[in-house]
């Protein structure tokens, strides 16, 4: 967390929360929301512009967090049934990644997200009828449904991933293109894919790069001093 307090400083600036409420609450989006309605829980169209920032500097938050101390080993990833992936390494590979390659780093933080995503599932609201298989069953639901979409179980399918998908591979065919980490598939999206892709991955790269760097030169210095002690 103390590196990211200066990020946290940007997003709790009163000035910079009142300009974004103010273009939320001018979007063509919420022209026709009606304040003080009950079933709103009478709020006003500014309150829910507020409220909308308040949501998203949330996310900003805690999902570059997490993505930032699983990527530098202090967070394990998940354990999954089955699967060995919450003893992988992730210190081993970080130490041998060039952090000189800011294609590398970006692999490496997109395979951290594949396996841990800070964001597991969205939601969509069907527009027309919808009918569906579910456990070999037809399912039909009608317009207006609340439907969860688990992104996670897209970075998870063998079918995409192969024998491999429960291991870490940041060098893995096609991984930004088919990651669904962010509200995409790779860049394809219908106009809502995450705001906050790019400013997070370049987040947890300078993170990464500066960290370590400063990580690998304390451990070249330990090397003399144990050395002379005989270790």
């Amino acid at each position: 967390s103390h590196f990211l307090l200066p990020t946290s400083f940007i997003l709790n600036g009163t000035r910079l929360v009142d300009e974004v409420a103010r273009m939320y609450e001018s979007s063509p989006g919420m022209q026709n929301f009606q304040d003080n309605v009950p079933e709103h829980g009478c709020m006003t169209r500014s309150e829910l512009a507020r409220l909308m920032v308040a949501i998203i500097r949330l996310a900003a938050k805690t999902g570059t967090y997490q993505l930032a101390r699983v990527a530098m080993a202090n967070l394990r990833l998940p354990s999954y049934r089955g699967e060995n992936t919450e003893n992988t390494k992730i210190e081993q590979h970080w130490d041998a990644l060039n952090l000189n390659d800011p294609s590398a780093v970006r692999m490496y933080i997109m395979e951290v997200a594949r396996l841990y995503p800070p964001v597991n599932c969205v939601h969509h609201v069907s527009t027309v009828e919808l009918t569906v298989r579910i456990a070999g069953q037809t399912q039909t639901f009608p317009a207006g449904t609340l439907l969860l979409v688990p992104l996670v179980l897209g970075n998870l399918d063998r079918g995409i991933w192969g024998p491999t998908t429960f291991e870490f591979d940041p060098q893995r065919p096609e991984l930004e293109s088919q990651f669904m980490g962010f509200n995409s598939v790779g860049d394809q999206h219908c106009g809502r894919t995450c705001p906050g892709k790019e400013l997070t991955l370049d987040i947890v790269a300078t993170m990464l790069q500066v960290l370590g760097e400063t990580r690998r030169r304390k451990r070249a210095d330990c090397i003399p001093v144990a050395q002379s002690c005989g270790i």
